[in-house]
């Protein structure tokens, strides 16, 4: 993958991404839109958090491809940085669709009369546990993808080596912190990961962008 367009859309899309994990809401009333015909859209703030998570993901994803490139498709550590990844993207849409698309229906059917208490508090609580299931994975996935991309990084570049430790220590970090209990998916936990991965991803693009492609 040629040009740098990889790298800057490596910087951008974390940037952006750590900005929304910072305005996630917990509950936000909507704000109203102009739309066609004289109508108002109701678009709240979780809208625009997680619609924009799946826009954002995806040019991630794109700069992941170029980073992957000049570490080596050949190589294998670099390789199953990138399946990671896409593993931890394929997460993020599940579990950003389940706050966004889901979890509005839910309580819409409830407002109609449709479901009693009990029975939104189960529906309600089974479509928080599987969000959280698919955000655990997320965070998992791209945890061992920098892990992996840090290993992969070129030993012959010292300067570069306190990247490579930052993305062994934050992604072996973050999972073990999780896994112990410590660092849960909630709000702070959330903006806490995606800024020691989108801290990495930066780091990575502007070091890579000058980075030769590497063979095995």
């Amino acid at each position: 993958m040629g040009g740098k367009s990889w790298a800057w859309a490596l910087i951008a899309g974390s940037a952006i991404m750590f900005i929304l994990m910072v305005l996630h809401p917990s509950q936000h009333a909507p704000m109203h839109v102009g739309g066609s015909g004289g109508h108002e859209i109701a678009v709240s703030l979780s809208d625009i958090v997680h619609f924009g998570a799946i826009t954002i993901i995806v040019v991630i994803a794109f700069g992941t491809v170029g980073l992957t490139a000049r570490l080596g498709f050949d190589r294998p550590l670099a390789l199953a940085g990138l399946v990671f990844f896409f593993f931890a993207a394929v997460a993020t849409v599940l579990s950003a669709s389940m706050s966004g698309l889901v979890a509005p229906k839910v309580f819409a059917v409830h407002e109609k009369g449709v479901w009693g208490k009990e029975t939104l508090s189960a529906v309600a609580s089974l479509e928080y546990w599987i969000h959280q299931a698919f955000a655990k994975l997320h965070a998992v996935g791209e945890s061992l993808a920098i892990v992996l991309w840090s290993a992969a990084w070129p030993s012959s570049h010292w300067s570069h080596l306190p990247l490579r430790a930052f993305g062994v220590l934050a992604g072996l970090g973050i999972i073990l912190a999780m896994f112990a209990g410590q660092l849960a998916m909630d709000l702070h936990g959330v903006v806490v990961i995606a800024g020691l991965q989108g801290a990495w991803l930066i780091g990575a693009a502007l070091l890579g962008m000058n980075l030769e492609r590497q063979t095995p």
